[in-house]
């Protein structure tokens, strides 16, 4: 089967002596296995190409105890691609870290999932080391993801993650559930075709479900930067609020939230429900009219929302520890 790949070598640079693995792009499964040297250890990995244009490395690592989480360099690779590629890279352990000329370190961890938008890389691979951790990396041409999910939601993905123009690449946090679609897109009980079939299902569903959670992530994200522009919507209007108090339900429906996500969200904003900073707010600037003007106290009280200008002495004493009638003696 001819496969979009043009080249993909591996330089192992764990090893006194230079060893070059060069991967047949023509072959619909390929297993390479590698020994660390003297540091103790190995790496076993499957390449499978279930079609011309999708591809799935899936390759297990192992660490002697006395090197785990330390970081080694452990291998320099070359990709060409016939085509534009999406690709994705998952771990359930330890940590990759990708490093490339004049670019920021791509790193992938079990809760950080690593993409890129490539048509060439030229990289080297750095692990923190666990004792065993599983690595998987799939590829697949933009053609044929567009095909898939249609153009339009390939570039709202590609958008979301960061990744719109060719060459660029990023890190996104991605659920157990889904990266493990991938983890677990080989199937050693199953052999030839079916065992194509197999990871191919397996790359289709995690395209699906890795769309699906990334609209959703993004969703969120526009939910929560609309939810904390109404709570500083809200605290302009508190601050300069006067008179009676409004109950946290006219206040949770004038600003169209519920009184409780109103309240949940101004108090992690701003580290106070929103009946606390109203007090505090309107105590403090009783305190600065007391000590600059001669208003009457039971002015003051009254245009705070106070029923009784005793409330407001109790109030403040409570909150300054002295009476305000001391600030004009």
């Amino acid at each position: 089967m001819k496969s979009y790949f043009k080249k993909l070598s591996v330089n192992w640079l764990s090893s006194e002596v230079n060893q070059t693995t060069n991967f047949d792009t023509e072959k619909s499964e390929e297993y390479i296995e590698y020994e660390l040297d003297s540091r103790g250890g190995w790496l076993r990995g499957t390449m499978l190409k279930p079609s011309r244009s999708i591809c799935i490395y899936r390759g297990q690592q192992y660490f002697d105890t006395e090197i785990v989480g330390t970081s080694h360099a452990l291998s320099a690779y070359q990709v060409a691609f016939e085509e534009n590629t999406f690709m994705a890279q998952v771990v359930d352990k330890g940590s990759i870290t990708q490093r490339e000329s004049l670019k920021k370190d791509l790193v992938t961890k079990p809760n950080l999932a690593s993409f890129r938008h490539c048509r060439n890389i030229k990289a080297q691979s750095t692990y923190e080391a666990g004792t065993l951790f599983t690595e998987a990396t799939m590829a697949i041409s933009l053609p044929v993801l567009d095909t898939l999910i249609g153009k339009e939601n390939r570039e709202k993905l590609f958008e979301i993650i960061d990744i719109e123009q060719v060459a660029t690449r990023n890190s996104f946090i991605v659920n157990a559930h889904i990266r493990n679609i991938l983890l677990q897109s080989h199937n050693p009980k199953l052999q030839g075709n079916i065992k194509l079939l197999y990871a191919e299902s397996k790359a289709l569903e995690f395209i699906s479900l890795l769309q699906e959670f990334i609209f959703k992530s993004s969703e969120n994200r526009v939910s929560r930067r609309q939810h904390l522009k109404i709570v500083y919507d809200l605290h302009e209007y508190l601050c300069n609020l006067n008179g009676v108090v409004p109950s946290l339900e006219t206040l949770a429906q004038e600003f169209g939230m519920s009184s409780r996500n109103l309240n949940r969200i101004f108090s992690s904003e701003f580290g106070i429900s929103i009946y606390k900073f109203i007090v505090k707010h309107r105590l403090k600037e009783a305190h600065k009219i007391i000590e600059n003007t001669n208003i009457p106290q039971k002015q003051i009280a009254s245009n705070l929302g106070y029923s009784h200008v005793n409330n407001f002495i109790t109030a403040f004493k409570k909150e300054f520890n002295y009476p305000p009638g001391s600030l004009r003696k």
